[in-house]
């Protein structure tokens, strides 16, 4: 198996004919995507043949007044009051990392509903801002997904957010706890719009350094994880 740093373009499609078939026997869009972060975190080993991630995560985007009461309760904690109904949240789906509570997105402790009321919210969160910054999306049009939902399809493509070196930036939060207690050298992460309007992120943490040539080559993984979810863009999300 390739290592990460040496990966090609040829490896990369290898990679996303492999993501698009996640789908196949799936009853949800939580099953897909736990299903796509274990096949990245897998595929993408270090020179050691170990994975080259330290944490790989799939996000949503959701409207808030359908989420169930307990995710609902963790937005609005995190917001510091109740959440809108019809308010977005960047809800976590799947996690596959190298410790134990990291491969149950129910174990997450902080992130598993962000809310994204408005934009000066937004703007208060350094990784996810920097994300749809990198991505190109204005953080109006993050707000606004249903508007978004009703546009004609956007032909343009995300770009691929990455932090060569996340030891010491101002994206990256939980420096002591995160980066340095498990050797985070760079992030990464590619996504896409959903038929009805919503976002999807795939983040990874690596413990190897990656570098804008190679980021670059994730980005046709983003209509290979869109084609893979797309099934339940208006069905089941949560298994």
């Amino acid at each position: 198996m390739t290592q990460l740093t040496k990966y090609q373009l040829s490896d990369m499609l290898a990679l996303g004919t492999a993501m698009r078939g996640m789908a196949t026997g799936c009853t949800s869009m939580e099953e897909v995507a736990t299903r796509i972060v274990g096949y990245l975190y897998e595929a993408l080993p270090d020179e050691s043949g170990k994975s080259a991630l330290v944490l790989a995560r799939l996000y949503k985007t959701h409207r808030s007044g359908d989420l169930d009461p307990t995710l609902r309760a963790f937005a609005s904690d995190v917001m510091g009051s109740n959440v809108d109904a019809d308010t977005r949240s960047l809800v976590l789906l799947a996690t596959r990392g190298s410790e134990p509570a990291w491969n149950e997105r129910s174990s997450s402790s902080g992130h598993k509903a962000i809310p994204l009321p408005d934009p000066e919210f937004i703007a208060r969160l350094p990784m996810v801002c920097e994300v749809f910054r990198q991505f190109g999306v204005e953080l109006s049009d993050v707000v606004g997904r249903e508007k978004a939902a009703q546009k004609p399809p956007d032909k343009r493509s995300y770009g691929v957010f990455l932090v060569e070196s996340a030891l010491g930036s101002p994206h990256i939060p939980a420096q002591t706890d995160f980066v340095v207690r498990h050797g985070v050298r760079s992030v990464m992460a590619f996504g896409g719009d959903l038929p009805n309007g919503d976002m999807f992120v795939t983040l990874l943490f690596s413990r190897v350094e990656i570098g804008r040539q190679l980021a670059d080559l994730f980005s046709p993984l983003s209509l290979s994880v869109k084609l893979a979810l797309l099934p339940f863009s208006h069905g089941r999300t949560f298994s």
